[in-house]
């Protein structure tokens, strides 16, 4: 059992929980500003964090999940999310009429991988807000969201 594991299922965590909170900040504010160019001046946000064993696997598979953009202004041109970006194109067809076919692009913004199983995290802006994603050492998950007006 590592340390966190055992200050965890001692329910000692509250100890750390400002210390945690303040470094998952931090390093969200610092993803923000890397990929999308966004987020300099941001003093608050919303700080949501869990660990793995207390999430269901449906609950990770979606957590996991690469932002779908398609409807979203695209990144400011030279971003490093350009980097990141996924076309999937689904072909579709109707049910009444198979003849009569559909191309649908999805975009998709892909996670950076730090450190394979160690560090990844993905960051994209939804309006006015900016949301954060990043899961270390495959146990920690955390979501931050900015508002940025």
């Amino acid at each position: 059992m590592t340390d966190i594991e055992a200050v965890i299922q001692n329910n000692e965590l509250n100890k750390y929980e400002n210390r945690i909170k303040r470094v998952l900040f931090k390093l969200a504010i610092g993803h923000s500003v890397y990929e999308i160019s966004e987020g300099y001046c941001i003093e608050d946000g919303e700080l949501d964090y869990t660990f793995i064993n207390r999430m269901s696997q449906k609950e990770v598979d979606e957590f996991l999940l690469p932002f779908n953009i398609t409807e979203e202004p695209l990144p400011e041109m030279g971003s490093r999310a350009y980097d990141r970006i996924m076309i999937l194109e689904c072909n579709l067809q109707e049910i009444e009429n198979p003849n009569n076919k559909l191309k649908a692009p999805i975009i998709l913004l892909d996670w950076v991988d730090v450190q394979e199983s160690k560090y990844y995290y993905t960051c994209y802006r939804f309006g006015d807000e900016i949301i954060i994603k990043m899961v270390l050492n495959d146990y920690l998950f955390a979501k931050v969201v900015f508002k940025t007006e």
